[in-house]
């Protein structure tokens, strides 16, 4: 089982010991999404946090019948859980969107027992979720003030720099919809793109 990611992500918040961290890692599985499965379905109760090993996945919900909306995409090394949801309590959580693999994607599962575990009895096992809670509305913040503030390019850019090559990753009608515009108006922003590149001044 692959975990070298997992825990260089754990130990990034620098809130566990070797020993706890040890726990994580040996209480987590493998499992592999098939592209186009759904991790999470939105409107029902998240059982698991999962980790992306390798793979691109997005949010995804429905504008009405005919139409959805991409709010965001995780991919190699990151947490794919506790955003977009819905908090009943301590230990329920309702998915708000669909999760839905772009890619073939390898993740670890830590069960939300292991995570009631964490909470319960680590010391800093409540902070740790909420460092991922404040990640999570701290990029929320800066896509709404991206949105509002920043040329097209420029987010295009930004979504780049955090995910390396995602234009080759995946259909580019993922992109041009979570920047709410068409496949040929982002072809024409991957084209001023490249010519920023070629001439900086």
């Amino acid at each position: 089982m692959t975990t070298h990611l997992l825990k260089q992500f754990l130990e990034h918040y620098h809130c566990f010991s070797e020993d706890e961290t040890a726990y994580i890692l040996s209480n987590c599985f493998e499992r592999k999404y098939a592209k186009n499965d759904l991790i999470f379905k939105a409107n029902e109760k998240i059982e698991f946090h999962v980790f992306i090993n390798k793979g691109f996945a997005c949010f995804e919900g429905s504008l009405d019948t005919d139409r959805s909306k991409v709010y965001g995409f995780r991919s190699d090394g990151m947490m794919g859980s506790g955003f977009f949801v819905e908090r009943r309590d301590m230990h329920e959580s309702i998915s708000l969107l669909n999760f839905v693999c772009i890619e073939n994607c390898e993740t670890l599962i830590l069960p939300n027992s292991v995570t009631a575990h964490i909470m319960q009895n680590f010391p800093n096992g409540e902070r740790f979720v909420r460092f991922i809670a404040e990640d999570h509305i701290n990029e929320l913040t800066q896509q709404l003030f991206d949105r509002d503030s920043k040329k097209l390019v420029e987010q295009y850019i930004n979504l780049e720099r955090i995910f390396p090559k995602i234009h080759s990753r995946i259909p580019q009608y993922y992109i041009a919809n979570y920047l709410g515009i068409t496949q040929e108006h982002l072809s024409r922003i991957r084209k001023k793109r490249f010519e920023r590149e070629k001439n900086p001044d």
